[in-house]
């Protein structure tokens, strides 16, 4: 979405690596989700704003990226240093106008022609009720039907390592890695279609953070069955022809 908005964008994978660019590079604006391997995004906003880390710009606008799930986030972001705020899923014209409040003309070229809009085969019905919302997903990603399949694709081969995970922190009574292995599943499901997978996460993830981890593993099996329920569903848009 950022490229084809006509920005470049460099990706890192934890808050460690995010500081190395910024002591390494000029950039224009920082997109973090405040939940992060390691350290979190509002500790990694924390180092950007101290001067002794030596990122080259500390007043580099920082914008956050969340689900939002909890209250008092959106005043947890501002308090770390952050500029603003977008919630998941993304959508373009947001993001766009994210961007362009913060960093003004920043963009690499003239944003590309969105993609010709061939006439797909009809997406096949959701008979699970709402749990895969392919429409919107399409819409979100500005029409380009192979990212949404790829973007599907990737959810569909990623949430049983990260069901795994979940039942692991479960498993060592370990509220905060809960919370986070939720959130995890939570934002893939958001950016994925993935509605009533998301639900069920966000649900386990609020469990988590107040350490409800015996309704939380009440939960589980509801969300590994939730998965398995929708996945022919993915599945079958994967498949689709374009």
């Amino acid at each position: 979405m950022i490229e084809h908005l006509g920005y470049s964008a460099d990706v890192v994978s934890d808050g460690t690596d995010a500081l190395r660019a910024l002591r390494e590079n000029q950039y224009a604006l920082v997109l973090t989700d405040c939940q992060l391997p390691e350290m979190d995004g509002y500790e990694l906003s924390r180092l950007i704003r101290e001067p002794s880390t030596g990122v080259l710009n500390p007043e580099i606008p920082i914008i956050a990226v969340t689900a939002f799930s909890l209250s008092g986030d959106r005043e947890k972001c501002l308090a770390a240093g952050m500029d603003d705020y977008l919630s998941k899923p993304l959508r373009p014209e947001l993001l766009d106008e994210i961007l362009t409040r913060w960093t003004g003309d920043a963009k690499t070229s003239e944003p590309p022609a969105k993609p010709v809009q061939r006439d797909p085969e009809p997406l096949a019905e959701q008979p699970s009720g709402g749990q895969f919302d392919s429409e919107d997903l399409v819409e979100r990603l500005m029409g380009n039907y192979d990212l949404a399949r790829r973007v599907t694709r990737e959810f569909i081969d990623s949430i049983p390592a990260q069901l795994a995970a979940l039942a692991t922190a479960l498993d060592n009574s370990d509220a905060r890695a809960t919370a986070f292995a939720a959130h995890s599943i939570k934002g893939a499901a958001a950016n994925a279609g993935g509605v009533a997978v998301r639900e069920l996460a966000a649900r386990m993830e609020t469990l988590g953070a107040s350490g409800d981890l015996t309704s939380a593993s009440e939960v589980l099996p509801q969300l590994a069955a939730r998965f398995q329920s929708v996945k022919p569903e993915m599945e079958r848009f994967c498949e689709t022809a374009a």
